[in-house]
This record gives C-alpha cells, sequence and structure tokens, in this order.
C-alpha cells in the first residue's frame, strides 16, 4: 500500500470514529452497503464515506411543485439570513413570484431564491442529488 493510498485509507477510518456511515463495495454484485462494524480489510474490500446529498436549484415549476408538496407548511419559505417568512404566489419554469409579511413582492429566479431562501421547515430550497465522497 502506497503512502497516498494509506492516507485514503486513514480518512475512511477517521469518518467512522466521527460517526459518518462507512460503506463497502460487495465485489460480486459491485454495489456499495452500508457497514456498521467494519474489519477493515483493505486487500478484499474497498471501503468509503456514504455519499452524502448536495442540492441544486430547480429547473423548472413542475420539479419546484413536486418538491414543494413535501414541506409544510405548503408554499412558505424563510429567508436564511433573517428567518422573515416569505408566501409563494406564483411559479413559472423561470421564476417565482412570492410576497413578505410587510405585503412586499418579490420575484426571482430558481438559482437567486435557491441561494438566500429555504422551505419554512428549514430544508434546502432544491432538489438534492447525491455527492460521491473519496
Amino acid at each position: 500500500m502506497t503512502r497516498e493510498e494509506t492516507a485514503d485509507c486513514i480518512k475512511v477510518m477517521q469518518a467512522y470514529v466521527e460517526g459518518k456511515q462507512i460503506q463497502y463495495v460487495d465485489s460480486e454484485t459491485e454495489d456499495w452497503t452500508d457497514i456498521e462494524s467494519p474489519t477493515w480489510n483493505w486487500d478484499l474490500y474497498d471501503y468509503r464515506i456514504m455519499p452524502k446529498p448536495q442540492y441544486r436549484p430547480f429547473k423548472d415549476a413542475d420539479e419546484c411543485w413536486q418538491e414543494m408538496l413535501k414541506h409544510q407548511p405548503f408554499g412558505w419559505l424563510k429567508h436564511k439570513d433573517d428567518d422573515e417568512p416569505y408566501c409563494i404566489l406564483k411559479i413559472t419554469d423561470s421564476r417565482i413570484s412570492m410576497i413578505d409579511v410587510c405585503e412586499e413582492v418579490a420575484f426571482y429566479d430558481y438559482n437567486e431564491t435557491f441561494k438566500q431562501y429555504i422551505f419554512a421547515d428549514g430544508a434546502p430550497f432544491g432538489v438534492k442529488e447525491v455527492v460521491w465522497e473519496n
């Protein structure tokens, strides 16, 4: 095992110590499987830190609508900086219109909304994707 390979193994083992979920690859199915108590047999298995979800802005109104249905209260966002509540008035394929408690209307595209707002339940205002860690 090279120094670089050893450093990669240490990263995975340190993540396990920190309580992160570790996975190993099954050589027959080539599927990654969660493991609770790794044996650290690096000659037989590859191990990794379980992928963590990342989020991206919505691509269109349908994708936004489908995700909105999963969050309560429905149609409400909070600003990331000050928790100010906003009610969504309308969604289109290119932008969102919303109103705040002072009845000021704002219009944002999905990228800008993703950067500045979260759902009222605290979830990111976007689509979850999986990002693999090394």
